[in-house]
């Protein structure tokens, strides 16, 4: 029994491993628990492994297999630590060095929605960061100010971060608000965000409500090439003949054939 516990257990931290690393190449933000979790477990049996190993091989039991098994470990902690901050969420380190001072201000009893020197609060940073948890418990005690909603789901948006977006939907966010020149789908679209933009559009966001330049979200996702995010617009019903202020319609912008046939068809409604 004991000869399998091993690689039960390593395979099942693989797992664990790779869903880790995946979802943060999708783009979302995997949460500091689970990642605190994992790597105390990790360490946990790396350590256990390590002493056996050692214990055995000093009095001469073999051994050789328990070390193995406690560098395998020790090397998945070390690509969790790596991941967490070169794979995961798109940020540079002063975009998290600001998050981390907001943030420990916030949990000394600072406000979560004051606007740090920065032009930033604990509660839009977290969210352009994907940080779900944190901007669900500010937003569970209280209520964020209109502005400060429609900032974070402008930065949660352009960054894929979807889990963000139902959070501030299910708080009261109104997507159709244009706020600073744009709207949570325009912005989404304009990054070729496809989750946050697919998020939106189940919440009832309009797809035809353009931004401060007269561009829809359709003629955004035509202007990234996203074949996806074209596609699932018009499955919504955005209107392919809508121009934006210089009077050029989706088609105008298309640069593949595959966007030029959807365009061309008749709208799935």
């Amino acid at each position: 029994m004991y000869k399998y516990l091993n690689p039960v257990l390593f395979a099942v931290a693989v797992c664990v491993l790779l869903w880790r690393v995946t979802s943060g190449m999708e783009g979302e933000g995997v949460g500091s628990t689970v990642d605190a979790v994992f790597l105390t477990v990790c360490a946990t049996l790396c350590v256990i492994c390590l002493s056996i190993g050692l214990s055995r091989l000093l009095t001469q039991r073999g051994g050789h297999r328990e070390l193995l098994w406690g560098v395998a470990y020790l090397m998945i902690c070390a690509t969790v630590m790596v991941s967490a901050r070169t794979v995961s969420p798109e940020y540079s380190e002063e975009e998290y060095q600001s998050y981390r001072g907001a943030f420990d201000a916030w949990r000394n009893g600072a406000d979560p929605y004051a606007v740090r020197d920065e032009g930033e609060s604990v509660f839009t940073l977290a969210a352009s960061l994907g940080k779900r948890e944190v901007v669900e418990s500010i937003l569970t005690k209280t209520s964020a100010p209109a502005d400060q909603l429609q900032r974070a789901a402008q930065m949660a948006a352009s960054r894929n971060f979807s889990e963000c977006l139902q959070v501030l939907l299910e708080h009261g966010l109104n997507a159709d608000v244009l706020f600073e020149g744009s709207t949570p789908l325009c912005a989404a679209a304009q990054n070729g965000q496809l989750r946050a933009v697919q998020t939106l559009l189940l919440a009832g966001a309009n797809p035809n409500l353009a931004d401060e330049d007269g561009c829809t979200p359709l003629i955004h996702a035509v202007m990234a090439q996203h074949v996806g995010l074209v596609k699932l617009l018009l499955q919504y019903g955005a209107d392919p003949a809508a121009r934006d202020e210089t009077g050029r319609d989706a088609a105008s912008y298309s640069a593949r054939a595959a966007i030029d046939d959807l365009l061309q068809r008749q709208p799935v409604r």
